[in-house]
């Protein structure tokens, strides 16, 4: 029922059985999220630079860069809308807010983690991984890669020194494609925006070995598996179970698109 596997489609079922039958197998739309916009535009808006830095080894000017994420997130905002002719749920927040707050995290990590950037190649570069016994791909993409690492973003909520057990297992498959350290920046949504590097904090940087490949082949492995499984036992058109994720401390559902639109479970 797939021709490939997507890195963020196997975590998103270790988060929430049901949450991938609709997203990947139903294909259902989730309505507009603006802080999953905010998180998209400030990717886009920092690819802007890093795309232009592979040649000119300079960061642009900060106002190029809050631009680039103010744009970013107004066509994501008309897109999304569009497609699903629902307003965009701004949590306790509104677009105003957004625009503000991201523009300012993203001018505080250009000023504090974009010097220490050099891409080699242009931002979230496609790999595919045959791995044995998974009878079809698993596709992915890479943030940055440097000469020496492989760099990871993330946005999070509040402070992070250390990758959560979803980001350490994206890192691993990253591994699995291009056989370097990786390292994760973390930009918190703080209320003073918050931007978090291994230069301060060691934890946010893991090595590659061949074990580290080894367990994470395992994990593609069981997770494809388990998939296919449930798939089988329940098919495409009844619920699948809802999972909070043994590996997350939080509870996935308060994060969800889906909620009680269209999820069995917020309905019940």
């Amino acid at each position: 029922f797939a021709q490939h596997f997507s890195l963020s489609s196997l975590a998103q079922y270790d988060t929430c059985r049901e949450q991938l039958r609709q997203s990947y197998i139903l294909g259902i739309k989730r309505p507009p999220v603006g802080y999953l916009m905010w998180g998209t535009a400030d990717h886009k808006a920092l690819a802007v630079n890093w795309t232009q830095k592979v040649e000119s080894h300079e960061d642009l000017p900060v106002p190029v860069v809050q631009e680039a994420f103010a744009a970013a997130l107004d066509t994501a905002v008309v897109t999304e809308e569009e497609q699903f002719g629902q307003p965009t749920d701004w949590g306790n927040s509104n677009a105003a807010s957004v625009k503000d707050r991201g523009a300012a995290l993203v001018a505080a990590y250009h000023h504090v983690a974009s010097p220490q950037v050099q891409p080699i190649s242009v931002p979230e570069q496609e790999f595919r991984l045959a791995i044995p016994g998974v009878p079809v791909p698993i596709l992915g993409y890479i943030d940055v890669e440097q000469e020496h690492c492989l760099l990871d973003r993330k946005m999070k909520s509040r402070k992070a020194t250390v990758p959560d057990m979803k980001d350490l297992m994206q890192g691993r498959v990253y591994q699995l494609a291009n056989p370097k350290p990786v390292i994760w920046h973390v930009s918190a949504k703080t209320k003073i925006p918050g931007v978090y590097t291994p230069r301060t904090d060691p934890g946010l940087e893991a090595g590659w070995s061949l074990e580290h490949d080894r367990q994470t082949v395992r994990w593609i492995r069981s997770t494809v598996y388990a998939i296919v499984a449930d798939f089988t036992l329940y098919g495409p058109d009844n619920p699948w179970p809802g999972q909070r994720s043994l590996r997350s401390q939080a509870n996935p559902c308060g994060f969800c698109g889906y909620k009680a639109s269209t999820c069995p479970w917020w309905k019940s």
